[in-house]
C-alpha cells in the first residue's frame, strides 16, 4: 500500500486497536487506477513540420490512438487520421508539406509505408494516405530535395522521391533498380550518410548460426562505389564501435567506442587505418547516450550523457547551446529533451519531466521565447503530487562505490499508535526493489512508474545500482560477473543499512519486491537475512542456478552458455556452490511469506523456476502465494495486466506490512552497519 494510502490505514487500524478490535481494514484502491502508471503516453512523437507551419503528435484517446495533424499557428487539429493500436509507429517529416508514416506489428514482420502531404491555401491535408506495404527503413531525407529521401532495403539502398508516391502501385518504385543509388556488403545494419547524402559507411553483421559473430566498419571514399573494411572485430570483444555520422569536412568517421577505454567516447575514426585519433568528447564517469545533431545533419551540436543518473548535454556549438538553455530555462526542475526541429530552428517541440512529473509537451517559438504545452504524458498521475527522489552512495565491505536511489512515500506515514503525539517522528515501511539484469541495467533518477506506484500506496522504495549495473563503463560492469548472489547482495544490503542507519524508515516494516533478477536477489535477501523482511514478491525470478544451463537460451548458444558461466559458475566445476547461491536449495531458510508471479510463455527464466520454488516453499510449511499468468511473457504486458498483477501485490504488501501497535526501540537502526555513505 502507499505511503498515503498506510497512513489512512494505521490512523484507521489504531482507532480500532483503542477500541479493543483486533482487525485492520481491509486493502482499498486508491482513486488513480493502476493501470494509469503503466498505460502509454496520451501524447507522443511531436514533430515539426521543416517550416514550421505544422507539427503531428500521436494522440492516444483510451483504447485508440490517432495522428493528428496541428496548424501552428492556431493549433487547430486539421485531421486526425485513425492509427491501430496493435502496431508500432514511427512518424517523420521527410519534406515542407508531407511526412511518412511507419508502422509495423509487434508479431511478425508486416511493415508499411503512408505517406501524407499537407499544405493548399486553407493548410489542410490535401492528398489521402498511402500504404505501402514494403519492408525497409527510411535512412535519411536528402539535404534540400524537399521530397526525396533514402530507403533502405536489406543491403540495397534507394533514392526515392515522395512527390511520385500516388497509388498502392507505385511500391515496385521503391524498389526499382534504377533508383539503388547503392549495395552495402552482406549483414549490413543502418547505412551512415554524410553531409551531402551520399551512403559511404556502415555497421556490417556477420552471422552464425542466428547469432551475431563478427562485426565491422565499412566505408567508401567520396565517388568510390565499392566499401572497404576499416575495422572488424569478434563480437565476444570487450569492446564496442558504432559509426554515427562523419565530421564537417566528410573526410573522418565519428564513432562511439569504448575500444582500449573503459566508458564510451566520441571520436574521430581515420577510415584508411581504423586508427582512432581525436576524442571529441569523453566523461570521467558516465557514458555517453545519444547525439544532439544540426537540423540537417550537417553538423554535431552536443553530446548526451548520464550524469548521477540524470541526462546531461555537452555542447560543441555555441548558438545550439544559448538555445537549449533558452528552452530549459522554461522548465526548472526538469530535464528537457528536444524532439524535433524546424529547418530555422525557430520552432522547437520538446519534452520535460523529472523525477516527480511523468512529463509534458511543448512548443517553443525562439522569435519571442515563448513555450505552448501540446499534451501530457499521463494527465491521471498529474493528480498525484509525487515525493522526490533522492540519490546517495554507498559502498560495501571490499566492494566497489555504488549509487542507489531512494523514494519517499506520497505522503507521509501516520502515528503508529493512536496515542502519538501529532509531531511524534514517523517512519515509512520499505520496499527494496532491486533491477533485473543484473549487468547492463540500471535506475535512474527519472520517473519510475513501479517505484512511484508503491510510493503512492505508502512506501518508502530504494532501487540499488549495485555491481554490474549499467551506466557507468565496462570495469564497473565487469565487476557483476561471479557476484550473483554474494558481492551484488552485498552491495544490497549496504545500501539498505544505510537508509536505516539514517532513519528514514521503519526497520520492522521492510519488503523485498523484484523481477527477474531482481526476484532473484528478493528471494536470496530474505535467505541471507531471516528476521529483516515481512515478505518477498518475485516476479518471473530466477531460483535454480545450475538448471540455467539446461534451458534453451544456454543449449542452443556457446555464447549464452559461456556468458552464464561467467556471471553465476560453471555447473560442471562450481555445482555445490551454485547450489548454495539457488534459493530453491534453500527454500527452508526462509522464515517469511513469499509471492511468486511468473508468465506461463517466458522464454528468458522459464516459468519452471517458479512452480519448482512453490513446491520447495510448500515443503518446508512456508506461505506462499502462486500465480502463473496464461500467455504472458517477461514483462507484465498490458497495462491492463499490470493492473491486475499489481493490485495482487499491493494486497499482499498490505496484509504483510501492516505496523505492531506497541512495537518500541529502534530496532534495526541503532544494529545497522553504517559503511560509508554519502547523500547527495
Amino acid at each position: 500500500m502507499s505511503a498515503r494510502r498506510l497512513a489512512l490505514a494505521c490512523v484507521a487500524t489504531l482507532a480500532l486497536l483503542v477500541a479493543g478490535a483486533r482487525h485492520a481494514p481491509a486493502f482499498e484502491r486508491k482513486p488513480v487506477a493502476i493501470a494509469a502508471f503503466f498505460r502509454p503516453p496520451e501524447v507522443q512523437q511531436v514533430r515539426v513540420s521543416a517550416d514550421g507551419a505544422f507539427l503531428t503528435a500521436i494522440v492516444r484517446l483510451g483504447a485508440k490512438r490517432e495522428i493528428r495533424v496541428y496548424r501552428r499557428s492556431s493549433m487547430e487539429v486539421d485531421v486526425a487520421l485513425k492509427v491501430p493500436s496493435s502496431v508500432d509507429l514511427d512518424v517523420e517529416w521527410v519534406a515542407r508539406d508531407r511526412f511518412v508514416i511507419e508502422s509495423w506489428r509487434r508479431r511478425g514482420t508486416k511493415w508499411a509505408y503512408e505517406v501524407v502531404v499537407v499544405g493548399g491555401d486553407e493548410g489542410r491535408v490535401i492528398q489521402s494516405r498511402h500504404a505501402l506495404a514494403v519492408a525497409g527503413t527510411i535512412v535519411a531525407p536528402l539535404p534540400g530535395s524537399d521530397g526525396h529521401v533514402l530507403f533502405q532495403r536489406a543491403r540495397d539502398v534507394y533514392r526515392i522521391d515522395l512527390r511520385e508516391i500516388a497509388d498502392e502501385k507505385a511500391v515496385a518504385k521503391w524498389i526499382a533498380d534504377d533508383r539503388r543509388v547503392t549495395r552495402l556488403p552482406e549483414g549490413a545494419s543502418t547505412a551512415v550518410v554524410d553531409r551531402d547524402g551520399d551512403v559511404r559507411a556502415a555497421l556490417v553483421l556477420e552471422d552464425d548460426d542466428g547469432e551475431v559473430a563478427r562485426r565491422r566498419i565499412v566505408h567508401r571514399a567520396r565517388g568510390a562505389r565499392a566499401f572497404r573494411e576499416v575495422l572488424a572485430w569478434d563480437a565476444d570483444e570487450p569492446f564496442f564501435v558504432a559509426p554515427l555520422g562523419f565530421t564537417a569536412d566528410g573526410e573522418r568517421l565519428l564513432v562511439a567506442s569504448n575500444r582500449d577505454r573503459d566508458r564510451f567516447a566520441l571520436v574521430e575514426l581515420d577510415p584508411a587505418t581504423g586508427a582512432e585519433g581525436r576524442v571529441i568528447f569523453e566523461h570521467e564517469t558516465a557514458e555517453i547516450v545519444d547525439l544532439a545533431w544540426s537540423y540537417d545533419r550537417a553538423s554535431l551540436a552536443g553530446v548526451v550523457y548520464l550524469d548521477n543518473g540524470e541526462p546531461r548535454m555537452h555542447y560543441l556549438d555555441g548558438a545550439y547551446a544559448a538555445e537549449r538553455e533558452r528552452i530549459a530555462a522554461l522548465a526548472p526542475g526538469h530535464t528537457v529533451r528536444v524532439l524535433s526541429t524546424s529547418a530555422d530552428l525557430g520552432v522547437v517541440a520538446y519534452a520535460a519531466y523529472s523525477d516527480t512529473d511523468s512529463g509534458g509537451f511543448s512548443l517553443f517559438d525562439a522569435k519571442d521565447g515563448s513555450a505552448r504545452e501540446i499534451g501530457r504524458v499521463s494527465t491521471l498521475l498529474d493528480a498525484i503530487d509525487f515525493a522526490p527522489r533522492r540519490r546517495f552512495t554507498v559502498r560495501a565491505a571490499e566492494g566497489p562505490e555504488i549509487e542507489a536511489i531512494f523514494t519517499e512515500p506520497v505522503e507521509p506515514p501516520a502515528p503508529i499508535r493512536a496515542w502519538d503525539e501529532p509531531a511524534a517522528p514517523r517512519t515509512p515501511p520499505l520496499v527494496v526493489l532491486p533491477h533485473g539484469g543484473p549487468l547492463g541495467v540500471r535506475d535512474d533518477l527519472g520517473f519510475d512508474p513501479v517505484a512511484q506506484l508503491l510510493a503512492y500506496y505508502g512506501y518508502a522504495v530504494l532501487q540499488v545500482n549495485y555491481r554490474g549495473s549499467g551506466g557507468r563503463g565496462k570495469a564497473f560492469e565487469a565487476a557483476g560477473f561471479g557476484e550473483v548472489g554474494r558481492g551484488i547482495e552485498d552491495d544490497i544490503d549496504a545500501a539498505y543499512d544505510y537508509v536505516v542507519a539514517q532513519r528514514w524508515v521503519d526497520p520492522d516494516r521492510v519488503a523485498a519486491v523484484g523481477g527477474s533478477y531482481g526476484g532473484y536477489a528478493s528471494l536470496m535477501g530474505a535467505i541471507r537475512h531471516p528476521d529483516r523482511y515481512r515478505c518477498v514478491v518475485s516476479f518471473a525470478g530466477v531460483t535454480d542456478l545450475p538448471v540455467l544451463f539446461d534451458e534453451w537460451p544456454a543449449r542452443r548458444s556457446e555464447r549464452v552458455r559461456n556468458h552464464l558461466v561467467d556471471l553465476v559458475g560453471d555447473p560442471d566445476r562450481d555445482l555445490e556452490d551454485m547450489v548454495q547461491r539457488s534459493p530453491v536449495y534453500r527454500a527452508s531458510e526462509i522464515s517469511t511469506p513469499v509471492f511468486l508471479v511468473h508468465g506461463s510463455k517466458d522464454v528468458n527464466v522459464d516459468v519452471d523456476h517458479a512452480y519448482r520454488m512453490r513446491l520447495a516453499l510448500e515443503r518446508a510449511g512456508v506461505p506462499v502465494r502462486f500465480r502463473v499468468l496464461a500467455g504472458l511473457d517477461h514483462s507484465f504486458g498490458s497495462p491492463a495486466t499490470a493492473d491486475d498483477i499489481l493490485e495482487d501485490v499491493l494486497r499482499f504488501l498490505d496484509e504483510h506490512m501492516k505496523p505492531r501497535a506497541a512495537r518500541g526501540g529502534a530496532g534495526d537502526a541503532d544494529r545497522a552497519g553504517r559503511g560509508e555513505g554519502s547523500a547527495r
